[in-house]
């Protein structure tokens, strides 16, 4: 009795260190500051469904709800704690959650321990280098952090044979986040007929497959609802916007960039001499299935490309759905622990340090390291990165534009009311966050109803026609005043370098021992706004 609670004991402790080191490797690989370049989209409209006062008025938050579950799951912690702190203790729990599931993955295949770092380290390696659609599984906290996780938690319920608490888990994620769980309990379905004549009678798992799909359905109604109430005109309008103008870089395979396709063909390549030539182990290809299930989703996707090339309201209806996001997650998985298993076979005698351990290992630690200290390097948030791009020679110029930015948002928080609406610059992503203040439009705060998309288009294209020229003039101030007119903004905030060389009239920000050389904030003129008012009466 004591042999096997010591036994026990010590198996508890070796999962926790392994689970310690992965989440180490998350926190290397996406352990910067936030927002990361989803959190400030996802966390806000989360902290304005559980708060509809703060940013009041805003296009994007007070769009339709598309992510519910996440919402309810988690996202009401914004209502108790600061964004950044609430981004924190979702990236945690998301992280811990996958680097557990994937631990037990790679246990469950390899029958020994210590090999989840390495697959999660060949894991992170495979999913940045080699995605097609930018897809990601460790990074912010947003809705499909949490719903990969239960993919994850789902994938290892199969591999123990445990398929109801797979249809369960991956019914849960669906609610999470609809995509991402929908395509997987697709994809799962190919992982159970890949099991053959073993696989589990749907009999013995109809309890979990009604559950799951119980479980789903909010995250499905969630996301068919979107269109709900509109003509069949803006409804085409908005889906060819959303694939063709805002995500066609996920969404619409003949935008991806040259250099993602030949990496992830190599990827392909790689993941198949693995599966053909490494040791079989019957869980391990399990997870081979489920980059089978992906790649059938990934080949609909491309012949719906090819058939409605002509016809672009036809094929935005149905590239909509992000058929290429699934297979940038789980072929890299099939594919990390596929190659765990040729370098370490399973064998009990055999030696852990062997010549392809130590080439894996020092390619893994050259890319991981790579990019830790690129952006170790570029102390700025990804939404940052993002939102204003800089030479890497010109560093000194982004990180006093992003403190600059920051300062005037502080400025904004403490000086102005609560309900007032801004005109921001067009390329910003983190005003709300910042300023916690609504904005007329913002390029990465597009809605995902089909009224509010046609909306932000018009919104943004309006602002960006009206600053798109250089040198900055007079002429765009008084193209920015009108439209704060037009929509009765009380404020604009202007990007010194791309509009006002020069102090405009109304500015309030920086005044007197105020300092900032890349924002100004201008008022509106009070007339400007009665004459707003009396328009719309």
């Amino acid at each position: 009795m004591t042999s096997t609670f010591a036994q026990l004991l010590k198996e508890k402790w070796t999962t926790a260190a392994e689970v310690a080191a992965i989440v180490l490797l998350f926190y290397l690989y996406a352990g910067f500051a936030a927002p990361d370049v989803n959190e400030a989209h996802y966390l806000g409209k989360a902290k304005h469904y559980w708060n509809p006062q703060w940013c009041s008025g805003d296009l994007f938050l007070e769009s339709a709800d598309a992510h519910l579950g996440f919402y309810w799951g988690f996202g009401w912690l914004t209502a108790w704690l600061s964004l950044p702190a609430v981004a924190w203790i979702g990236r945690s729990l998301a992280w811990i959650w996958i680097a557990w599931a994937l631990q037990q993955m790679v246990r469950q295949v390899m029958q020994r321990s210590w090999y989840g770092p390495l697959a999660a380290g060949l894991f992170l390696c495979f999913s940045h280098h080699c995605h097609l659609a930018g897809e990601w599984v460790v990074g912010g906290c947003e809705g499909k952090s949490f719903a990969y996780a239960l993919v994850f938690t789902g994938l290892l319920g199969a591999m123990q044979g445990r398929w109801n608490m797979a249809w369960i888990a991956w019914g849960l994620g669906t609610t999470m986040h609809a995509l991402v769980g929908g395509w997987t309990l697709l994809a799962g379905a190919v992982v159970w007929w890949g099991e053959g004549p073993q696989r589990l009678p749907w009999r013995q798992m109809s309890l979990g497959l009604i559950v799951g799909v119980v479980l789903a359905l909010p995250g499905v109604f969630a996301g068919l609802s979107l269109d709900f109430d509109v003509s069949s005109e803006i409804t085409s309008k908005a889906h060819q916007i959303q694939v063709f103008q805002r995500l066609p870089h996920h969404l619409d395979i003949s935008h991806f960039r040259t250099d993602r396709k030949i990496l992830f063909g190599i990827m392909i390549v790689i993941w198949l001499l693995i599966w053909r030539f490494a040791p079989r182990s019957g869980v391990a290809t399990q997870l081979h299935h489920f980059a089978i299930g992906a790649m059938i989703l990934w080949a609909m996707g491309l012949i719906i490309h090819w058939t409605t090339i002509d016809n672009p309201e036809i094929a935005a209806a149905w590239l909509r759905f992000y058929w290429y996001r699934l297979a940038d997650a789980a072929v890299p998985l099939a594919a990390a622990v596929g190659l765990t298993v040729w370098i370490a076979p399973t064998a009990k005698n055999h030696q852990l340090m062997n010549w392809r351990f130590w080439v894996v290992l020092v390619i893994i630690g050259f890319l991981l390291g790579h990019w830790h200290w690129t952006r170790r390097f570029d102390r700025r948030p990804g939404s940052a990165l993002q939102a204003w791009r800089f030479p890497v020679n010109r560093l000194d110029d982004a990180l006093r534009k992003h403190h600059d930015w920051q300062r005037v948002c502080r400025w904004i928080a403490a000086s102005t009311d609560a309900d007032e609406l801004f005109l921001t610059p067009y390329n910003n992503q983190t005003f709300k966050w910042y300023a916690g203040r609504a904005e007329l439009v913002a390029r990465k705060d597009c809605p995902q109803d089909a009224a509010g998309i046609v909306e932000w288009l018009k919104r943004l294209q309006e602002q960006k026609v009206s600053t798109r020229d250089w040198p900055p003039s007079s002429q765009k101030l008084e193209n920015l005043m009108s439209i704060a007119k037009k929509y009765g903004c009380g404020y604009v905030v202007i990007d010194n370098f791309r509009t006002a060389p020069f102090p405009p009239s109304n500015l309030v920000y920086p005044l007197g021992l105020e300092n900032n050389r890349s924002f100004s904030v201008v008022a509106v003129p009070q007339e400007l706004l009665t004459d707003k008012m009396d328009e719309t009466q």
